[in-house]
């Protein structure tokens, strides 16, 4: 009499235990993938030869926008102009930054 029921039942007692195994298996896969990208940063970074500080830095600059601008042989001058009571010793300034960041980028891509 209730064996529709019944069947119905045990159809989704093992629907239920799939979807179960599948979002173990998700979640599973999602933590393989975080630790193979994590992985994969370190290889890259290692491969640089980059010092923590110096990874801190370049990672300031790429968010900042201003790694652009200096592949680019550009100063960024507008807002750090301001800080500076002079204008000359602003550029003067921003040049020897700027040598300097390209040195240690060349130095790093060497």
């Amino acid at each position: 009499m209730y064996a529709k029921l019944d069947k119905l039942r045990a159809d989704l007692k093992k629907a239920v235990a799939k979807k179960e195994e599948a979002i173990a298996r998700v979640k599973q896969i999602e933590e393989r993938l975080r630790e193979e990208e994590a992985a994969q940063i370190v290889n890259d970074v290692t491969s640089y030869n980059m010092s923590p500080e110096q990874l801190a830095q370049f990672l300031k600059l790429v968010n900042s926008g201003q790694l652009q601008s200096l592949l680019n042989g550009q100063a960024a001058q507008g807002a750090v102009a301001e800080s500076h009571s002079s204008t000359a010793s602003y550029v003067a300034d921003t040049n020897r930054d700027k040598d300097e960041d390209m040195e240690e980028i060349e130095d790093d891509e060497n």
